[in-house]
């Protein structure tokens, strides 16, 4: 692992406390809109666009609107983060603060819409931490593939080979790794087991515990 030049951060679940609150969130609209997707669907659509989810929920529900669905989600994602009811994960911030301390860039790499985290690190009073935010807005493949990392190493400014990517999700962890990257798992809904080991440099409890590996 050389010097660390950026750090990308996944979003929900790793610097945002959402997955829990998310995956409730789908369900309640699943029901709703008269689908019967289970906690198993929506835990595969962790880290993946619109057009992934879109592919996962049709296998379930043929007739599944996306559209309707992703409307209904995102206004009431966006009004629970508008209440404070989505918090930043722990060490977020003992993170955020070091970065900035020794000038290393920030960026975010979500699958959500940008909207979504614009509203989320206002909410948190984080934005300013970020250089700039790669969201499902900008159309790129969705993770696994490494093109979300690689546009967002483009946008701090560094070499891929030479930044950190911080994950909670198999999807995110394999397109971290994919994009030549050194990966860190946070874990949050899903644990770290053996079959994520090819792709994870290190597994750690908190945030804040990232910090040591700036230095490595």
């Amino acid at each position: 692992m050389g010097k660390i030049q950026a750090v990308l951060f996944d979003m929900d679940g790793l610097l945002m406390d959402s997955e829990r609150v998310g995956v409730q969130v789908s369900l309640a609209v699943s029901r709703e809109m008269g689908y019967c997707l289970t906690e198993e669907d929506v835990l595969k659509t962790l880290g993946i666009t619109r057009e992934g989810l879109k592919r996962i929920y049709e296998a379930k529900e043929p007739s599944f609107d996306c559209e309707a669905f992703l409307s209904r989600f995102t206004a009431r994602m966006t009004q629970l983060a508008q209440e404070g009811k989505i918090p930043l994960k722990p060490g977020a911030m003992t993170l955020l603060d070091v970065l900035r301390e020794r000038g290393i860039p920030c960026v975010l790499a979500t699958s959500s819409p940008g909207r979504i985290a614009d509203v989320y690190l206002e909410k948190a009073g984080v934005r300013a931490y970020f250089r700039d935010i790669v969201s499902g807005d900008d159309h790129l493949p969705s993770k696994p593939n490494p093109d979300m990392f690689l546009a967002a190493a483009r946008k701090a400014g560094a070499d891929i080979r030479n930044c950190l990517v911080l994950e909670d999700s198999p999807n995110g962890l394999k397109a971290g790794r994919a994009s030549g990257a050194t990966v860190v798992m946070v874990p949050d809904l899903i644990p770290w087991t053996e079959a994520l080991a090819p792709y994870t440099d290190a597994v750690l409890p908190s945030l804040a515990d990232a910090v040591p590996l700036l230095d490595a």
